[in-house]
């Protein structure tokens, strides 16, 4: 280190002239002083910037975060954290973990599912994990023409994505296989199945902004759409089930964990409760549990939604 501290201290008095009369370092000189002075990153610190969606593994306790540029962090025990980056560098909307598979599913606005496991590295003295991409999907068009633009996603028991577009259609992934199953549905679709009387209690449907299975069976799937509608999905065909009549512009939904109803929140501020467990027999309507509240005045709920339990007492 003395010796080469040394070469950049006499290095002004080794420079030769050139014709101009400049000074010019040599090749090996200008080698030498790159590789004293580059500087390289060694770790992150602090809370990553321009954060965009985050995600829980509760099986493994891991915390995935996303970013506008394409990178994703995960956090574990103290000591362990992991990080890759889409290719493209396209902003993240959402991420999913695979219940108990150390795997995670993005969806990014060049509108394509990616892949991600995390593996382990051997190849060294020291074992470490690394988080790998595995596989990339097209989920619709660059460009998200004629609406096909991926808007949200929902886990079905690890094994199927449920996938929302803004054009109001919703198709499953099975990820396994990783590609599109042959179900699929849409909100026009949906409104052809219904009778009049329910017909006229819908505000229309919208994008799909936000998806949920039960809790319980995984056998339905809550679809929220940006008018305020919710329809119940079975998760096998995406064939209706029922549906619930919301007014107002829809931010979040989120099953109770008896699966027995679904609670809704509001671009208005409100929030709504439907039975979910008790559908009219006729027109498939879901019956409000108590009507649509408004707890802390008009301020738009959320994108995001967490059922929390905790003891009494």
């Amino acid at each position: 280190m003395a010796k080469l501290i040394g070469t950049f201290r006499d290095l002004p008095h080794k420079l030769h002239l050139s014709s101009g009369g400049q000074a010019k370092a040599s090749d090996k000189q200008l080698k030498q002083f790159k590789e004293f002075f580059d500087l390289g990153e060694l770790c992150k610190i602090g809370f990553p910037d321009n954060a965009t969606t985050i995600a829980h593994d509760p099986q493994l306790n891991l915390l995935a975060i996303g970013t506008k540029t394409g990178e994703i962090l995960i956090y574990g025990a103290p000591g362990h954290e992991f990080s890759a980056c889409h290719k493209d560098a396209c902003e993240i909307k959402q991420l999913l973990f695979l219940p108990d598979e150390g795997r995670l599913v993005s969806l990014t606005s060049d509108n394509r599912l990616h892949k991600w496991e995390l593996n382990e590295n051997t190849s060294g003295s020291h074992s470490n994990w690394r988080l790998e991409h595995a596989a990339d999907l097209l989920a619709g068009p660059a460009d998200g023409a004629d609406g096909q633009t991926a808007t949200t996603m929902g886990l079905i028991g690890g094994d199927r994505l449920c996938l929302g577009y803004a054009s109001g259609s919703v198709r499953l992934v099975e990820v396994k296989d990783w590609k599109f199953a042959e179900s699929a549905t849409s909100g026009e679709a949906i409104d052809k199945g219904l009778t009049e009387e329910a017909r006229s209690q819908l505000h229309g449907w919208g994008s799909v902004v936000a998806i949920e299975a039960s809790p319980t069976t995984g056998k339905q799937i809550a679809v929220g759409f940006s008018s305020g509608t919710v329809a119940v999905l079975n998760s096998s065909d995406c064939s209706l089930h029922s549906v619930a009549p919301g007014a107002a512009e829809l931010r979040c939904l989120s099953w109770q964990t008896d699966a027995s109803a679904i609670y809704t929140g509001h671009s208005d501020g409100s929030y709504a409760v439907w039975r979910a467990d008790e559908p009219a027999e006729a027109s498939r309507l879901l019956k409000t549990a108590d009507n649509p509240q408004t707890v802390y005045g008009p301020f738009p709920a959320c994108q995001s939604r967490t059922w929390c339990t905790a003891p009494l007492n």
